[in-house]
C-alpha cells in the first residue's frame, strides 16, 4: 500500500500524467496517504509531512498555521475534500521557492 501511494503522483493512462501539474500530484501523493493507512499509526501526520517535503523537493514551500494544517489533515481523513480541493489548499499555502 505505502508503494502504491507514493507512486500514485506519476501515474498515467496511455502516456498522458493523471496528475499534470504538481499541487494535484501533491493532492494524489496526500489523499492515498491517508486513505490507504499505510503504517499503524501516524498516517494522517505522515501524509502532510510527505506532501510538505514532495513539494519543497519541487520548489515549493507550505507555510500554514498548525490550526490551519490540523483541520486540512482532518477534512481529507474524513473524505470530505476533493482531490481537486486538496490540490487548491495547497495552492493557497504554498510559495514558489526557484
Amino acid at each position: 500500500m505505502l508503494l502504491s501511494a507514493l507512486g500514485r503522483p506519476q501515474a498515467t493512462v496511455d502516456g498522458k500524467e493523471l496528475y499534470p501539474d504538481i499541487m494535484l500530484k501533491a493532492a494524489a501523493l496526500m489523499d492515498s496517504l491517508v486513505r490507504n493507512h499505510p503504517f499503524v499509526d501516524r498516517n494522517k501526520r505522515t501524509a502532510i509531512t510527505a506532501s510538505a517535503l514532495f513539494l519543497r523537493l519541487n520548489g515549493h514551500l507550505l507555510q500554514v498555521e498548525n490550526l490551519e494544517m490540523v483541520r486540512f489533515n482532518l477534512a481529507c481523513a474524513q473524505s470530505r475534500l476533493s482531490l481537486e480541493e486538496v490540490a487548491d489548499w495547497f495552492r493557497k499555502f504554498c510559495n514558489n521557492i526557484e
